[in-house]
């Protein structure tokens, strides 16, 4: 999954706009990897899917995904 498992829960009372924006785009994200897992558990019910690979922390956002550079990568493996 390209979202992490948990969804840090934030007090967003003095957000922004492009804060709430931004939060906004990680609650949909987190949202649509759990829908996901949901709809492959659905769709596969005798499949025991016993794991499920997460990042330990959200990857850095872009517009094309997995379009990163090696320092980008280095700093998500480490």
């Amino acid at each position: 999954m390209t979202s992490g498992s948990d969804l840090e829960k934030v007090d967003a009372s003095g957000y922004t706009s492009l804060e709430m924006l931004y939060r906004f785009i990680e609650v949909h994200f987190y949202y649509s990897a759990m829908d996901g897992l949901l709809r492959a558990k659905f769709a596969y019910p005798n499949v025991n899917f016993r794991y499920v690979v997460t990042p330990s922390k959200s990857l850095q956002w872009n517009l094309t995904p997995f379009a990163y550079d090696k320092t980008t990568v280095d700093a998500i493996y480490d």
